[in-house]
């Protein structure tokens, strides 16, 4: 089940937003990301969840590199 509840984390985007949506209809979803205290299948409590939270904090630097090359990228085209 934990395998099914990672591989709905998707990441959206457009020219003016960015997105993660997760869950994808599965009600134990977030047994999985956060944890439980109540029921026993899934893993002990964790308010900063054990996939999608630590995946973004691990990229944190490189997002910010690839989000200040593309404001780099659209000033330099502004500047014709």
């Amino acid at each position: 089940m934990g395998s099914a509840a990672r591989g709905t984390i998707i990441g959206k985007g457009t020219a003016t937003n960015a997105s993660i949506k997760a869950g994808g209809g599965l009600p134990y979803y977030h047994g999985f990301e956060f944890g439980s205290a109540r029921y026993a299948q899934f893993p002990p409590v964790n308010s900063g969840g054990y996939n999608l939270y630590p995946a973004i904090a691990e990229s944190r630097e490189q997002i910010s590199n690839d989000f200040m090359d593309e404001i780099d990228r659209a000033l330099s085209a502004a500047q014709l």
